[in-house]
């Protein structure tokens, strides 16, 4: 990782589950990229090959897009 995500306050947060996603949505509300964080999910489908999928921006994603 490099720039914006390297200072992400949920780096190393755990995985998926209704817990994990209230904490990092919580962790969201002090992060200083939150901005950049969801900017990036809005304008990418997927991260290192995957689907992107979990709390970005504050907001959890799916890896799915409305047709």
């Amino acid at each position: 990782m490099s720039g914006w995500r390297d200072m992400a306050a949920c780096a190393g947060a755990p995985p998926n589950d209704k817990t994990a996603v209230r904490q990092a949505q919580a962790i969201c509300g002090i992060c200083p990229v939150i901005e950049q964080c969801g900017r990036f999910a809005d304008e990418h489908q997927r991260i290192s090959g995957y689907p992107l999928q979990g709390v970005w921006g504050g907001r959890l994603r799916t890896g799915k897009r409305a047709l």
